[in-house]
Parts: structure tokens; sequence; C-alpha cells
């Protein structure tokens, strides 16, 4: 803790606060000898997780190549090569100093726990195990990080098939108590619903038309229940008329000014995380005057990208596709607050 200025008297608190606590175990009714314990933190302590924090967060001292992203509790790990060999090579040229930190740190890694997910642009790519001191993690299809559901072909077909799932759970929720909120339904829908439909919603920008269109049915299904249309019957009334009267744009426009606003963001330093990906055209190098100069003005560097399924699903790549058709007005807004009112 002193690495971190704490004071002497406040570091000897915290220590004694820490040390020399006794636990015990029940088990039907029945209870083991205390034990004094000098490791962990409280288990639902109000300081325990600043604590942890702390305690982890020089782990980012052994982030070589900046592979290594913290976030609570969760470590992600990544790396790259363009061959299996080169690959495997660099990730364990990442992996070891975290091994060497946790053993030093009197910390073990939960392989059962861990998982890691292999992207290849090959057709048919080798997937080969990782050791981890002495245990074996074998590749899985599908990686969890965050809430969000990620794949070995990132088309993102699972996470959109979740997110539908547990709309729908909330949806036949809202269903069966309609006739309590029908005056504030819009209400429940907004606050209730539609946070699932536009979870990560900058991840989503890049999905196919197809999981698109089943996240637009999903809220198609909400907006006929709070109009009240009748599933079996021809209605005069469609669901643009429907969205219009309720104000509820859809989803694939809401994903786009979301994406938008992310890219604003990182442009004027307001994400901290991505404002190092993005990069402005260089000036026009000849002196001819073209006919859309003023358009060209303020545009992305467009970077090369030679696989569908990856590299158009940058987010330099995908930044630059929505940023630089967008009309001068918008690109030059001063705030943040003005892009939105804009779009």
């Amino acid at each position: 803790m002193n690495n971190y200025n704490f004071s002497s008297s406040a570091a000897n608190w915290i220590g004694s606060y820490l040390s020399h606590r006794f636990i015990k175990t029940f088990v039907k009714g029945s209870s083991s000898n205390p034990i004094i314990t000098n490791r962990g933190v409280p288990q639902g302590g109000c300081l325990s997780p600043l604590l942890f924090n702390l305690y982890i967060n020089d782990i980012s001292v052994h982030n070589l190549d900046n592979s290594l992203i913290l976030y609570a509790d969760d470590i992600l790990l990544f790396s790259s090569g363009l061959s299996q060999c080169e690959l495997l090579q660099n990730l364990y040229f990442n992996l070891n100093p975290i091994i060497q930190w946790y053993s030093h740190n009197d910390l073990q890694i939960n392989t059962k726990k861990s998982k890691f997910l292999i992207l290849s642009t090959s057709s048919s790519p080798i997937y080969f195990p990782l050791k981890v001191g002495s245990d074996v993690i074998f590749p899985s299809d599908t990686l969890k990080y965050l809430g969000c559901t990620l794949d070995k072909h990132l088309n993102f077909n699972d996470f959109v098939s979740l997110i539908c799932n547990h709309a729908s759970h909330r949806i036949n929720l809202m269903k069966s108590i309609f006739k309590f909120i029908k005056p504030v339904s819009t209400l429940f829908y907004c606050y209730y619903i539609i946070p699932i439909l536009e979870i990560y919603s900058s991840i989503l920008f890049a999905i196919s038309t197809a999981n698109s269109n089943k996240l637009e049915l999903i809220q198609n299904r909400a907006l006929k229940i709070i109009s009240g249309i009748k599933f079996n019957q021809r209605e005069s009334l469609n669901l643009s008329s429907i969205r219009t009267s309720l104000d509820i744009p859809l989803l694939s426009s809401r994903r786009t000014v979301n994406f938008a606003t992310k890219i604003f963001k990182s442009l004027n330093n307001l994400d901290p995380i991505l404002s190092d990906y993005l990069q402005l055209a260089p000036p026009l190098s000849h002196r001819f005057h073209l006919r859309n100069k003023s358009i060209l003005h303020n545009n992305l560097s467009t970077p090369k990208a030679n696989k569908m399924n990856y590299g158009y699903k940058c987010f330099d790549k995908l930044a630059a596709s929505l940023w630089n058709p967008l009309p001068p007005y918008l690109k030059t807004c001063a705030t943040l607050q003005n892009l939105k009112k804009n779009l």
C-alpha cells in the first residue's frame, strides 16, 4: 500500500482489518473449529473490492505489449500471429509473466473458469490447447466477457439469440401484466426491455441483416402489444405508424446513432480507450479544387481490410465507413449534445 502513497497509519489500520481473522465452516447445523486466516479479503466487505483491485493492479506492469485488459476481477489477455506457431509463441510470451505474477503473489489461476477463443481467417484452422501450469485449457467456440458473448467468427449469432430470449421473457411478463400497466406500457417497454435490445450497440452495429431483423421482430412484438393490434387479424395500422406515434425508432437506427456518438467521443478524447484507434485523414496533397472538398473535411483515415469476417468489423474500419459520408455540419459539431440533437 506504500506504493499508492497510503499513510503508515492507514496501511496499519487496513493491515489490522485483514490480519488474524477467524473463519469457520457450517454444514447442516454443525460447525468446524475456528482457524486464523491472513489471506484474502472478507467476503461481502465494503472495502473488499477496492482492496482486491489494489492488490492485483500491479499485474499491468507485466503487460509487455499492451495485450492485457483489466476490469474489476476480470482479466483479458490477447495475442495475434500470422501462423499457428507464431500465435502460440506470442501467446505464451504474454501469458508466462502473468502466471509468474500469480505465483509470486500467492494466487492461482482458476483454469475451470478460464476460456480462450481463437479467431482464425483460415478455412480449416487447427485449434491447439493452452497449457497453464499443470492444467490444459481447450479452445472454446464462444467466450463471454462483461456480458457480451463473442464467437470465433465474430458474427454474434449466439449473442443476438441470447438477447432475443432475454427480451422475449420480459415481453411475456409485460403481456401478462399489461392490463395493470396499460397507461404506462410505453414507459415500461422503454426502461425495462429496450436496454436489453440496445446492449453493446457499438458492437452490434456490424451484425448481419438477419440478426438485425431478429431484434426488430422482438421490438415489433412489443409494439403490437402496446398498440393493441391483434396478431391473427389484418390491421390497417402499420408498424411504421406505431413507431412514429410512440416515438420509438428502429433499433438499427438507434445503433447507428449510438455508434456515431461513440466515434465523436473517441475523436474528442471523451473515450480514453478508443481515442488512439482513430486517425484523421491527411489533407489533400494536390492543389486542385474538388467539388466534394468540404465533404472531405474532418474525415477519418480508412484502414485497409482484407477479410470480411474480421477486418471489416474493426472499430476503425466501421468508424470511417459511418463517419466519412456524414455532412460537414455533423462532423464539426462542438459538443456531444449538439451531435445527438442534429442526428
